[in-house]
């Protein structure tokens, strides 16, 4: 850390002590928003709030992809963006969601989140409404990894950029392929 900190203080002319509070406070920062949930979704939501162009409802698609590739691996490493299920029961904070982690389902994983830039790449999205913003987190957050257990009456899948059925198809169909099976099975998806 020290070579941190003499790196930091060259770089910002801080004192050494500055420094150390400095990089103190990012660390214990950077730590909450990959383990904290609630504190992951109000940076992930202050972002686009942030980011967004003044006079603009939406975020170019360009600009969302970038602050989608910076944070969504990061809570997810941490856990912030643990898979969870809004079925009976509660993870004990209160807002009715069941962590699945620990009973063995998968949820999101880091090469989902390029499918989703393929998605919208191809959908010719040129940006990205505050709905669909705050819509795709809660999306990440309880889809399952088989894209099986999805409400097709949510909003994620009645924004007009949700993954349709044509599109679970092809996931399923490429994690068929990715674990070996023919082709021939492939097709029939």
């Amino acid at each position: 850390m020290d070579d941190k900190i003499a790196q930091f203080s060259s770089v910002t002319g801080a004192s050494s002590k500055e420094a150390r509070r400095f990089l103190t406070k990012y660390k214990r920062l950077d730590l909450q928003l990959a383990t904290d949930t609630d504190y992951f979704r109000h940076v992930y939501n202050y972002t686009f709030e942030f980011s967004r162009p003044p006079g603009q409802r939406s975020l170019a698609l360009d600009m969302a992809q970038g602050f989608w590739a910076l944070l969504i691996p990061h809570g997810l490493k941490g856990g912030a963006l643990a898979h969870v299920s809004s079925g009976a029961g509660q993870d004990g904070d209160g807002d009715g969601d069941v962590v699945m982690g620990s009973a063995g389902e998968e949820g999101w994983k880091d090469e989902y989140t390029q499918w989703w830039f393929e998605f919208l790449e191809s959908s010719g999205a040129k940006g990205v409404s505050k709905d669909v913003w705050h819509m795709f987190l809660e999306f990440v957050r309880t889809i399952d990894a088989r894209f099986e257990k999805y409400d097709p009456e949510a909003s994620m899948t009645n924004s007009g950029m949700a993954i349709d059925d044509r599109r679970l198809r092809r996931v399923r169909a490429e994690q068929a392929i990715g674990k070996g099976v023919a082709s021939t099975q492939v097709r029939s998806v």
